[in-house]
């Protein structure tokens, strides 16, 4: 399967933001391959047919950085004789079980809406606590043998949208691409994710703007996180092999994932 004409986004029925992270330029302006990684929502509503493409891409992993409660709600749905699955157990301390709740509580009108800042300090908080999982995440897909592979979170943008950008650098993507596919969840997730929404918001007086806030991204967020990294431990390279990525995996990731 190719990625649609925009060179990044897969469509299927039942997820929206599902992507191919490669078509980027990186170090010495070699494009970051197609084919190999991919990002994704939640993948609990995929239909029969996109089982069937699902199946015919080759993935031999999918990383589910979900915690145990957000499984439990919504299990994924793949092809019987599909890829690997690594449920990455770090990812049940990378994100505070709390933040899941939030949003879910304040989108079914249960609670207020988060206040201003409230996702830039999930985002500085994941530097933090989720190190762990990013490792692992990008560990795995330096391994020849594991790719192509696919990693995923409940809406693809968070949790999945740092692990990308981690990714991204490593690879040398300059930070203005990093930042637009960050921000490719608003054209490909929200406006259906909003769509399926709205009577639901309606029903209880909460505006489309409330509910973008925590439903899209903001590229502040991110650029936020990646500057307490490089402050703290000067890029993203040493932060991942501060926290145990193998000191080899950098190199061994442009090997695999860049163009000649």
């Amino acid at each position: 399967m190719n990625p649609s004409r925009d060179g990044h986004r897969i469509a299927f029925e039942g997820a929206h933001n599902f992507r191919d992270v490669g078509g980027y330029a990186g170090f010495d302006g070699r494009i970051v391959r197609r084919g190999l990684i991919y990002r994704s929502d939640n993948l609990n509503t995929l239909t029969d047919a996109d089982l069937e493409r699902f199946g015919r891409m080759g993935l031999k992993v999918v990383y589910d950085f979900r915690l145990a409660v957000e499984r439990e709600r919504q299990p994924s749905r793949l092809p019987k004789a599909g890829p690997d699955i690594v449920l990455l157990a770090t990812g049940d301390a990378g994100i505070d079980e709390t933040v899941v709740d939030i949003v879910i509580d304040a989108l079914a009108g249960r609670r207020p809406f988060p206040e201003p800042g409230f996702w830039e300090e999930s985002y500085l908080n994941m530097v933090d606590q989720a190190r762990p999982m990013f490792v692992e995440l990008l560990g795995g897909l330096a391994r020849r043998e594991r790719i192509p592979a696919m990693y995923h979170c409940t809406a693809g943008k968070d949790r999945t949208g740092i692990a990308t950008a981690l990714l991204h650098r490593l690879l040398g993507v300059a930070e203005a691409d990093i930042i637009h596919d960050f921000l490719l969840t608003n054209d490909y997730r929200v406006p259906k994710r909003m769509d399926a929404l709205r009577p639901q918001l309606a029903a209880i007086g909460i505006s489309d703007e409330e509910a973008l806030s925590v439903v899209g991204v903001k590229a502040a967020v991110l650029e936020r996180a990646l500057k307490k990294i490089d402050a703290t431990w000067g890029g993203a390279e040493q932060y991942l092999i501060d926290g145990g990525l193998d000191a080899g995996a950098p190199q061994g990731l442009r090997d695999l994932l860049l163009e000649p």
